[in-house]
């Protein structure tokens, strides 16, 4: 079974989100949720086969750039794709992310479509069939 992360501070956004993917995705999924960075931290320490976490940029209380940066500084979570999930698409804040460590990106609002394509690739280098 393949593990997921969602970390949004939008309870509608992570359901959303979890739609898209079920549509989208011929393996059975199970998803971890967070609704910012600290919890987002905690929940990886209990949930170490975590394939691709989507992560949303604005958060309170630690946001997506904040955990992003710590998560990539612990090796043992080297390996989990990121996709940023934001409301920023401006080229510096895309190229920012990407420097941080994220393995691609998905503008809000979005489409099923625009999530499909946005990681398509990223789970095929995962053998996740689409």
């Amino acid at each position: 079974m393949t593990k997921l992360m969602l970390v949004d501070d939008s309870v509608t956004i992570r359901r959303v989100l979890k739609n898209v993917l079920n549509r989208m995705l011929k393996d059975e999924i199970e998803y971890v949720e967070a609704g910012d960075g600290i919890e987002a931290l905690e929940a990886l320490k209990n949930n170490k086969d975590i394939a691709l976490i989507f992560l949303d940029v604005n958060m309170p209380n630690m946001n997506g750039d904040v955990f992003l940066e710590k998560m990539r500084a612990m090796k043992e979570f080297n390996a989990i794709r990121v996709v940023m999930v934001t409301t920023e698409a401006e080229k510096s804040n895309v190229v920012r992310i990407m420097k941080l460590g994220a393995n691609g990106f998905i503008v809000k609002p979005f489409t099923p479509d625009i999530v499909r394509k946005s990681i398509t690739p990223i789970l095929a280098r995962l053998g996740i069939e689409v």
